[in-house]
């Protein structure tokens, strides 16, 4: 596996291209949520969990590690990214939960989307 020549920075910005252009998802402002690092993206996109879920079984950017869980309606699953060390884990909520009242950037949309990178080792 690749380690050296990916750096948190450089997966970041790669999966953060992958979030906006292979899952049409757009980068929104966490606010309030609560995230894993101060540096987590949050996401709105139009796509439903079935979508989300589909669209990660198509693509090639990332292998899926564990089954999708689906804990009351929010749906996460991990994925190790490219040839390398590092791990996404991938959160889909849908908007009409509790934690986001009061965001109608994010309640206008189907979905809230978290992607947290770590790594493997």
């Amino acid at each position: 596996m690749e380690t050296t020549n990916s750096t948190r920075e450089t997966v970041f910005t790669q999966m953060q291209r992958f979030a906006e252009t292979q899952l049409q998802l757009t980068r929104v402002d966490c606010g309030e949520v609560m995230t894993v690092t101060p540096d987590t993206p949050c996401y709105v996109t139009d796509l439903s969990g079935s979508d989300i879920q589909q669209a990660m079984a198509e693509q090639t950017e990332a292998r899926q590690l564990t089954r999708w869980r689906d804990d009351y309606g929010t749906l996460g699953a991990g994925f190790a990214w490219r040839d390398t060390s590092w791990r996404l884990g991938v959160v889909y909520e849908r908007t009409d939960s509790a934690d986001l009242e009061g965001r109608p950037e994010i309640q206008s949309r189907k979905g809230f989307v978290i992607v947290t990178i770590d790594t493997l080792e």
